[in-house]
């Protein structure tokens, strides 16, 4: 029988953002991917995937899809039932909450992406996401904004809420027992490299995978060196 994995994209991105994974897994594993597009804040949006999700099950999440990663875990150990997750993946994932700074930054965005500028803003974060290579790579670019205009300013704004609205993860990581793989571009410059080898330090069972010309948004810029990672991880 294949094994259950849920895999949860980043801020602002569809079902899509995983295609290469899902095509390269396909055969080993039944593969789900929740909308994230609903709700305002992490707690309730963590809530509806661990209620939707299998009894047993594989999590992966990148950046925002890792930040719910680890608030599923947080209400799963809470509630008694951190087995129901058998491994956990995460991705490009900051485990500390919001800085002021941050939180005043995505309200900035917040408004001009309701002001009609979802152009000018998505152009500003541009250079945080993708390794340079990319960033001029109209093919890719035009893949990424396709998402973010299927999404539109009305869900920039839930999502920026749902990452607001997430907790310091520093003392959950050490009580996080499952076998947890940890992803990071080496040129990520959102959430570099030091952020993962001290997440790695603070978790009881988890490995690190560096991936080298590679951004934030490693499953589409380097998608056989994730998908390869995932193999491993998702082999007993």
């Amino acid at each position: 029988m294949n094994k259950k994995l849920i895999l949860i994209p980043p801020f602002m991105a569809t079902k899509a953002f995983w295609h290469n994974q899902v095509d390269a897994l396909g055969g080993i594993a039944d593969i789900s991917i929740p909308d994230t597009s609903f709700h305002e804040n992490i707690q309730d949006l963590a809530s509806e995937i661990i209620r939707q999700a299998p009894d047993e099950f594989y999590l992966a999440g990148l950046s925002m899809g890792g930040y719910i990663s680890l608030e599923i875990m947080r209400q799963l150990i809470e509630a008694g039932d951190e087995g129901r997750v058998t491994k956990l993946a995460l991705l490009g994932t900051n485990f500390r909450a919001d800085t002021d700074a941050i939180k005043q930054s995505r309200q900035d965005q917040m408004r001009a992406a309701l002001d009609g500028d979802m152009d000018g803003v998505y152009s500003k974060v541009i250079p945080l996401l993708v390794h340079e290579r990319f960033q001029k790579d109209i093919d890719f670019l035009t893949q990424l904004y396709g998402m973010v205009l299927e999404l539109g300013a009305e869900v920039f704004v839930r999502q920026q809420l749902v990452n607001m609205s997430r907790s310091d993860s520093t003392s959950l990581l050490p009580k996080i027992k499952c076998p947890t793989l940890i992803v990071c571009g080496r040129d990520d410059v959102l959430t570099p490299m030091s952020y993962h080898t001290l997440m790695q330090e603070f978790m009881p069972h988890a490995d690190l995978v560096l991936i080298d010309d590679c951004g934030h948004f490693s499953a589409l810029e380097q998608p056989d060196d994730v998908s390869n990672a995932f193999k491993q991880w998702l082999a007993d």
